[in-house]
Parts: C-alpha cells; structure tokens; sequence
C-alpha cells in the first residue's frame, strides 16, 4: 500500500485490503473513500468487505465508485463534499488515479487551476 499525500488532508492510493485498514487507522485517517467500482479484477478485494473493516476500526466508509472514462456530476458533488468533513481523507481506486481526477474536479472554481494541475502531476498522474 502506497499511500501519497495530493492535497492537505487528501491522500491517494491503489487498491485496499481489508488487512491494510488497521494502517489505515493507525496513520490517523478518519474517512475512506473508494472511487473503484467492484469486480474490475477478479483478485480485488471488494468494497463491502473493506468497508465494514473501515467501520469496525471507527473510521467513516464513501463508496463512490468511478468507471474509467466517466464521471458524474453527483459523484464529483459528493467527493468534494466529503472533503469538508474532519480529516485527513483516504480515497482508493486501482492506482490513485481516478481518484486524483475526481479530486480536481471538485475543486474547479474552488481552488487556482495551476494549484489543482500540479497538485495531480506531482503524484504522476495526468489531467
């Protein structure tokens, strides 16, 4: 588990196990957020067993899955609003990279383009 800083009080990573949560918790992280649809991979760890490990260690669980290539409104709507509860925030996809995308998204109007732009870049991802 790779778990990078993107912005302040967002993190990214790859894929979660179950068995990575108690990291997860120890590393002071108060919500997750999985942006990876179930069954992308067969060996993915899907996100009902994640999320209920996330519960069990008293942290709060966002499932806001993204296909590749899409997204919606309500799901960009919603990430950017779990960003206002207490942090620091976890979110996972397969690589972090949906993840980031999303991120800029929320914070178009919000944040300065260049800020959002080398924010995603910095981590290697492209937008």
């Amino acid at each position: 588990m790779e778990i990078r800083q993107l912005y302040k009080g967002l993190s990214v990573c790859g894929q979660l196990t179950a068995e990575d949560i108690s990291e997860v918790k120890a590393l002071g992280f108060k919500l997750v957020i999985c942006n990876r649809p179930d069954g992308e991979e067969a060996s993915q760890c899907d996100c009902g067993t994640i999320g209920q490990a996330v519960q069990a260690a008293g942290m709060e669980y966002l499932y806001l899955p993204v296909s590749p290539g899409t997204s919606a409104h309500d799901t960009i709507q919603a990430f950017g609003d779990a960003l206002k509860q207490p942090g620091p925030v976890l979110a996972y996809c397969r690589t972090g990279n949906r993840c980031s995308i999303l991120w800029a998204q929320s914070q178009m109007g919000k944040l300065p383009t260049q800020t959002i732009v080398e924010s995603v870049n910095a981590l290697g991802f492209q937008i």
